[in-house]
């Protein structure tokens, strides 16, 4: 299936055709390769990744196209739609290419949205970090004054 430099991968596509209608859906899934994901194993430690991030999605199972390995990936779906107006003569050709595009984008925003939420976990995290370090840094000047009083007595 499809890779990118967004890391997406689509690992099935489906399309539904219905001519009385005039309608074509197209149903994407798709992942994120867990092992391409920075720092996953730390994001997986976090209560805010597993109780809000990751059950946006499901961890399955998938054969890498390249290697034959199987990797874990997070995946998702969504579904895009063309809708051919009354006037139009339709064609299931083009209607898959177009229900396939809305559901591409659809993919790649909740991909961004993904990433966005993953990086808002790290940057809380850093945050903390710098908390603690800031803390650390104040408690040893206070233990340095505490000694040059203790000494100059």
């Amino acid at each position: 299936m499809s890779r990118f430099k967004t890391g997406v991968r689509y690992l099935n596509v489906n399309y539904n055709v219905n001519k009385d209608k005039r309608v074509v859906a197209c149903h994407l899934v798709w992942g994120i390769s867990m092992s391409k994901i920075p720092y996953i194993d730390m994001l997986m430690e976090s209560d805010v990744f597993k109780n809000s991030v990751l059950p946006q999605g499901n961890v399955s199972l998938y054969e890498n196209d390249s290697t034959g390995k199987l990797e874990y990936y997070i995946t998702f779906e969504t579904v895009g739609f063309a809708d051919c107006c009354p006037e139009d003569e339709f064609d299931a050709s083009l209607g898959k290419k177009i229900a396939l595009t809305r559901a591409q984008r659809y993919a790649f925003t909740d991909a961004a949205n993904f990433y966005n939420d993953c990086m808002n976990i790290m940057l809380n995290c850093g945050d903390r970090f710098s908390q603690l370090f800031d803390n650390c840094a104040n408690a040893n000047e206070s233990c340095i004054d505490h000694i040059d009083k203790l000494i100059n007595v």
